[in-house]
């Protein structure tokens, strides 16, 4: 998959995170996470965290991205690479709280994975608010 299918794929789970059960998006985002189901620390929400289990990364993501979450409509800035060698993905989501209306920029950081079942796969390493 191409990278930019690598974060629609995410994003369009988080569109509906509940359906088709509870936290559904948020276990779509855990599956494609580099660093989920690992006794090493991520750096996946910016700071220093382990993510062995699926408790700590939901509680981690609610906190961190809750605007990703049931947005209204996404759109594509930017495809390229880091300095550290991570191919990225910037996007613009928007959507309302209430009467309140946001647009937030993201941009998902992906790397190949290099060992495991998920050998060769393009997974999201971490997730930059802008």
């Amino acid at each position: 998959m191409a990278p930019e299918e690598i974060v629609a794929a995410q994003l369009e789970a988080l569109r509906t995170p509940h359906e088709p059960r509870t936290n559904h998006g948020i276990q779509v985002m855990y599956e494609f996470c580099e660093g989920s189901g690992s006794m090493e620390r991520s750096r996946y929400f910016g700071y220093s965290k382990d993510l062995y289990h699926f408790d700590h990364f939901l509680g981690g993501f609610q906190n961190e991205f809750k605007d990703l979450m049931e947005y209204d409509s996404y759109s594509f800035d930017d495809v390229g690479m880091n300095q550290e060698g991570e191919k990225t993905v910037r996007v613009t989501v928007r959507g309302s709280r209430g009467s309140q209306e946001y647009e937030k920029s993201f941009t998902f950081c992906l790397v190949t994975r290099e060992f495991g079942t998920k050998k060769g796969c393009l997974m999201t390493s971490r997730i930059v608010k802008h």
